[in-house]
């Protein structure tokens, strides 16, 4: 199941994970925000993390407009 996640997602919304050290690090950098930084921790070897608050620009705005911006559009061409 993970690995079919992996091949819908796009690439643009994945966070990357230090898997060695098992930590996520979340920056958030809203200006009503009250932490710049959240650090997760103890995540398991296997997990995937996305952001949910991708703002495409230029092109890629126009098409993220038409379907979920966490879709992969290059798996949508390829069909």
């Amino acid at each position: 199941m993970l690995t079919a996640i992996k091949e819908i997602i796009n690439p643009a919304v994945v966070l990357d994970i230090a898997t060695a050290d098992k930590k996520l690090t979340l920056k958030e950098d809203g200006l009503d925000s009250k932490i710049r930084k959240l650090h997760v921790q103890n995540v398991p070897e296997k997990a995937f993390a996305f952001t949910l608050d991708h703002q495409p620009h230029g092109r890629d705005n126009r098409l993220f407009k038409q379907l979920s911006c966490y879709v992969d559009i290059s798996i949508i061409r390829k069909a």
